[in-house]
């Protein structure tokens, strides 16, 4: 069976730093509700999916992979805009006319059995799943869709090409060649805003929805443990409670009802938890008292006033180290050829030196202000270096607007840029490879959803960019160039775009056409 994922939709509230989030990706319990929703339908006997993508599309093509770990396939359609996940559907290539596929919006998730519909039996070439539904249905009567249904190839081929969900329904209800069959969905949980985030966790947690997979033990009636868990015998809890692995829960803390701290957390002593979400990897101080809300490390949500605050103070909320120790050790190839490097271009740095400093009196480097990369998306916690450049007794290029120029394919562009900024690299402030260096004013430039994808990613001597659009690409072509590194980032591809830039170097590939 085949289904339809649209994973564009997107929070209903912002997140506290500003941008849109795809509310499938929130988590319930011990992983994104996404992942709830493709194990769900993968038990019901699915095995090919087609995901449409929008914002944050790297983390969910990491989230699910291509497929192999439950069996099934995945095929990914990445959309500029969320009304154009329709048209996706429209575009679907089907093995036959008698072909039907499963739409799912990924933020909710239906307890209903899908196996017994048999729609190719059937000819009302669509079948809709509400929640609430009359026995004679007719068009005044306004229904409570899920946001699943079954439908035809005819019925996908002529959906409307730009539509919101609302639309969508309308046109399911009025398609001209027959009748909607309903199903009734007794049980539904959604991820469509923070407090219905709060509310599922409840209904899990409570076993008004059950059927999920969870990592965690269940020890006692309400109470579920995961691995390598260190719990102060002074702690009280009151159950439902979920603890995900590798957390630390310290003494004289109280715990519940209806909370969840998911893995690599530390709850520090004295403190109360009750109705609250932890996310991964976040740290809550001493002596907090802390209800209704959702920790998202130094980000506290408010769930009943639907507000939002940045925590500052390191000692009161904050983020735990995730991996520090492999992605220092994945950047020590890059140093270590940076090292070799400088040292073999040593004369040509006492070269620079005595042309700038001694003979024409002028400073070796012009320094700008660059954003190391990844960062959090509060601004408050960005940290800045001085990316190199030798003097070069022009202006330094503009490049405030997200389409400003990128350094040129030449032999002037490798002395003046990428040689110094060796130096950056050797220090771990860029790589080789990686999206352009941007400045904290031309960061907040960019729109949201690219400005959250670009502090997600790494920055480099060399781009995507530049190597397939040149210097100067328009705002669409660098979007595009950074989404798509964003998404496909690896060494085998870092080490194809080193190739192909010092390719076009020495004239083996051409370069890109240089726009004016």
């Amino acid at each position: 069976m085949r289904a339809f994922l649209i994973t564009t939709n997107e929070l209903s509230e912002r997140t506290p730093w500003g941008d849109a989030y795809p509310s499938a990706m929130m988590p319930l319990i011990d992983r994104p509700f996404l992942q709830h929703v493709v194990e769900y339908l993968v038990n019901q006997g699915f095995d090919r999916f087609d995901v449409v993508l929008c914002q944050h599309p790297e983390k969910i093509k990491n989230l699910l992979g291509d497929g192999d770990r439950w069996g099934v396939k995945f095929k990914y359609h990445l959309v500029k805009e969320p009304s154009k996940s329709i048209l996706t559907l429209k575009c679907l290539g089907f093995d036959n006319s008698n072909e039907w596929v499963l739409l799912v919006y990924a933020d909710r998730l239906c307890r209903v059995d899908l196996r017994p519909v048999k729609p190719a039996l059937m000819s009302c070439h669509r079948i809709l799943y509400c929640t609430k539904y009359p026995e004679n249905h007719h068009k005044d009567v306004k229904l409570n869709w899920s946001g699943w249904a079954w439908l035809s190839n005819q019925c996908c081929l002529a959906a409307p090409a730009n539509c919101d969900e609302y639309l969508l329904f309308e046109y399911l209800l009025s398609f001209k060649y027959s009748a909607p069959e309903f199903v009734n969905v007794s049980d539904m949980i959604r991820s469509c805003s923070y407090s219905d985030i709060m509310v599922a966790h409840k209904a899990v947690l409570s076993k008004q929805f059950n059927g999920l997979m969870l990592e965690g033990r269940e020890v006692e009636e309400g109470v579920w443990l995961s691995r390598n868990i260190s719990l102060h015998p002074t702690v009280q809890i009151r159950r439902p409670v979920y603890i995900g692995q590798n957390c630390r829960i310290g003494k004289g803390v109280r715990l519940g009802p209806n909370t969840v701290i998911g893995a690599n957390c530390v709850i520090d002593d004295k403190t109360i938890l009750r109705n609250t979400i932890i996310l991964p990897n976040s740290y809550v101080g001493t002596s907090l008292e802390l209800q209704d809300v959702l920790v998202d490390q130094y980000r506290l949500i408010n769930i009943r006033l639907e507000s939002a605050v940045t925590i500052t103070e390191n000692f009161i909320m904050g983020s735990l180290p995730e991996k520090q120790f492999p992605r220092w050790l994945k950047s020590i190839p890059s140093r270590l050829l940076a090292i070799i490097l400088l040292i073999l271009t040593s004369p040509l740095f006492v070269a620079m030196i005595l042309i700038l400093k001694i003979i024409y009196k002028r400073p070796l480097f012009d320094q700008k202000e660059a954003v190391r990369l990844p960062v959090p998306h509060d601004p408050g916690l960005w940290r800045v270096f001085a990316l190199l450049r030798f003097h070069s007794f022009k202006p330094t290029p503009n490049r405030a607007s997200p389409s400003g120029a990128l350094p040129d394919i030449s032999w002037q562009d490798l002395l003046f840029s990428f040689f110094p900024a060796l130096i950056n690299i050797v220090r771990g402030h860029l790589c080789f490879v990686g999206v352009a260096p941007r400045t904290v004013s031309e960061i907040k430039a960019l729109p949201p959803d690219w400005r959250v994808l670009y502090l997600q990613s790494k920055i480099g001597l060399i781009s995507e960019a530049l190597v397939y659009f040149g210097a100067n690409p328009s705002q669409d072509e660098l979007r595009a160039a950074e989404t798509f590194y964003a998404v496909s980032a690896s060494w085998k591809y870092d080490l194809k775009l080193l190739a192909k830039y010092f390719g076009q170097l020495v004239y083996l590939w051409p370069k890109p056409d240089m726009k004016t």
